[in-house]
């Protein structure tokens, strides 16, 4: 009897490790790919088991190095496509996929070597949050007509005046940062796909940076609960951050005006994926399924969706595609994470201590990427 027992558990055991397919998950929308999974098993019998990972990098940098232990596909960040070619397990694009119509760039953000590794499923965006309380009080309009980065001056130089601060982000941040280079500075990449950073105009930026935060337009928030903090407690009018947050205001029913960032500083676009551990058929099937429905999840969680379609449903999509047609693709490649993320993030640092000027600073920075 007991080895009765013993042998139906070990089959119950394999049979769920082989016909349940696994499905790692992060960031928003865990509720809605759980009920998702349900529906489809409902209509297909197949079941689709939904793991949410906290940290999804720390997650796969271990995974990788063991190969057995990966689920059947995974969502993705494009800066963490490094991370995953490192595992002979991943697959390409799968072919029954591309009937969809994926917007190119996502794709392209999914490639390497001109061949793409992970199905793009939507992007979250940097955009401009203004505080309409604040707005209100202080008896200011924006005018939406005008809304560039002269304009954008002009306002916090009017709300400066009035004793409260314009806008807040964390001034070291890399983030904002490639934004403001690759719109107002150098572009971050040369012709030849080499990182530039020490330049003129991104000196000038620095400078520039430093003038609006000893100007008090800008406040340095080093942690973001922190600037998030006082923006909710009408402490702050700007905040630059990304298109998640929407939903979030919308939870809390806190009045905010979403604009794209003020021209030319361009927005971050930082997209979502999902990749392919396995050949199993469920995997790209329940990935047709949620990409049919593609519109549902970004309408939800305010996400800009990988197919090229119209989408009434999705708030404020006309500024999120405004904002993606001015937006630069958070780049994949590892020089990029390895070198300019550390790199611009350490100069900034040093530079608002005051321990090196703009141009020493850089320098710093263009050398420790060019030993990477």
């Amino acid at each position: 009897m007991k080895n009765f027992v013993f042998v139906l558990m070990l089959f119950l055991i394999i049979s769920i490790s082989v016909f349940s397919t696994t499905f790692w998950i992060s960031w928003e929308g865990e509720e809605w790919f759980k009920q998702k999974a349900r529906d489809f098993e409902t209509a297909t019998g197949e079941k689709v088991e939904i793991v949410y990972v906290s940290s999804m990098e720390e997650k796969l940098g271990v995974t990788v190095r063991g190969s057995d232990n990966l689920p059947d596909i995974c969502m993705i960040k494009n800066d963490q496509l490094p991370l995953i070619l490192n595992s002979e397990m991943v697959k390409l694009f799968p072919d029954e996929l591309k009937s969809f119509q994926f917007n190119d760039r996502l794709i392209k953000a999914f490639s390497d070597g001109g061949k793409a590794y992970s199905v793009p499923l939507y992007a979250d965006i940097q955009l401009m949050y203004a505080s309409r309380n604040l707005l209100e009080k202080l008896n200011i309009k924006i005018d939406e007509t005008r809304w560039d980065l002269e304009y954008f001056l002009e306002l916090m130089k009017q709300i400066r005046s009035k004793g409260v601060i314009p806008s807040g982000w964390a001034l070291n941040s890399a983030y904002i940062f490639m934004g403001m280079q690759e719109g107002m500075g150098t572009a971050i990449y040369d012709s030849e796909g080499n990182i530039n950073v020490m330049t003129e105009d991104n000196a000038k930026l620095f400078r520039t940076l430093d003038n609006w935060y000893k100007s008090g337009y800008v406040h340095d928030y080093v942690q973001r609960p922190d600037m998030m903090k006082a923006f909710l407690k009408n402490n702050v009018v700007f905040v630059p951050q990304g298109s998640f947050l929407i939903q979030k205001f919308e939870e809390m029913d806190f009045p905010v005006m979403v604009l794209p960032l003020p021209y030319p500083w361009k927005t971050v676009i930082d997209p979502k994926g999902i990749c392919f551990f396995s050949e199993d058929k469920t995997a790209r099937e329940f990935t047709a399924y949620i990409l049919e429905d593609i519109e549902a999840l970004c309408a939800q969680y305010i996400k800009y969706p990988s197919l090229i379609g119209d989408y009434d449903e999705i708030s404020y999509f006309d500024v999120l595609q405004e904002s993606f047609e001015n937006g630069f693709m958070q780049p994949s490649d590892a020089s990029f994470a390895l070198g300019y993320w550390p790199a611009i993030r350490t100069a900034l640092d040093l530079f608002f201590k005051g321990e090196l000027n703009a141009e020493q600073a850089l320098e710093k920075a263009q050398e420790f990427i060019a030993n990477k």
